[in-house]
């Protein structure tokens, strides 16, 4: 399987249900849009959950967490690059390849890597766009991984609401996120620091928000992640790579809380 049709022919047989190839680039990095209520690879052993247990993960393939790599068999690995939690959807980048992983991983690094999301939010009054400066950590608690606010590492996110909206009694807003860093649930806690939970959210969130909205023809965490785009260095030579996903609760109009 040493041609590139080939491997991602054999990918595309092993992509979870509802997993979607968005598109690859001639060195074999690879976009996938991944659904809610599935997992970017099975969580350690430590952090596992029993709701969790019956998760379907990215591929149907071992993976090794400590390589951060699934298993396709013949010799062939495809290399995790970044990860989405359960509930986010959107754009997820792998690769097949270790030296290109490690360049992209280089791009992460430099801050050549520009990431963007959507969140449907509860509104609370704010400039229209601005920067967000938290010191946040991540710890254990009751077994489950949690980010705490702290004097831990510095995150960054830029926001802009890009939509206000009036949802009967309550006023939401659309918000597009652009992380600088990326620490595991940093946009979700750093929206309900600024009063900004995101819907659907059931770690940081609004609890009475959350029930509301369960009501709703969209009970889901309204966290996308809606593109990417990679600057890398492979064989001293320049490459870019950009991929996109359709948002799927960008259209609000129709949201009644009730």
């Amino acid at each position: 399987m040493n041609s590139l049709d080939g491997k991602i022919s054999h990918l595309t047989t092993i992509l979870a249900h509802g997993v979607k190839l968005i598109q690859f680039d001639a060195n074999g990095l690879v976009a996938l849009d991944k659904p809610i209520g599935i997992m970017a690879h099975p969580n350690d052993k430590s952090i596992k959950k029993k709701e969790e247990e019956k998760k379907i993960s990215l591929l149907a393939a071992p993976y090794n967490a400590k390589l951060k790599k699934y298993s396709l068999g013949n010799g062939l690995d495809f290399f995790l690059l970044n990860r989405l939690d359960s509930p986010t959807s959107g754009v997820i980048i792998g690769c097949f390849d270790h030296g290109l992983a490690e360049a992209v991983i280089t791009s992460f690094s430099l801050n050549r890597v520009h990431k963007k999301y959507i969140a449907l939010t509860k509104f609370s009054p704010c400039p229209k766009q601005g920067h967000w400066e938290n010191f946040l950590q991540k710890t254990i608690v009751n077994n489950k991984l949690r980010l705490i606010k702290t004097t831990g590492e510095k995150c960054l996110t830029d926001y802009k609401i890009l939509k206000i909206i009036d949802a009967q009694r309550l006023t939401l807003a659309l918000l597009a996120l652009k992380p600088i860093t990326g620490k595991t649930h940093q946009l979700r806690i750093q929206c309900a620091m600024h009063n900004l939970p995101i819907l659907g959210d059931k770690t940081y969130g609004d609890f009475r928000l959350n029930r509301l909205f369960a009501k709703t023809n969209q009970p889901r965490m309204c966290l996308h992640s809606e593109s990417m785009e990679i600057a890398y260095n492979l064989q001293n030579k320049e490459y870019k790579f950009y991929a996109t996903s359709h948002c799927p609760f960008q259209n609000t109009e129709n949201i009644e809380l009730i």
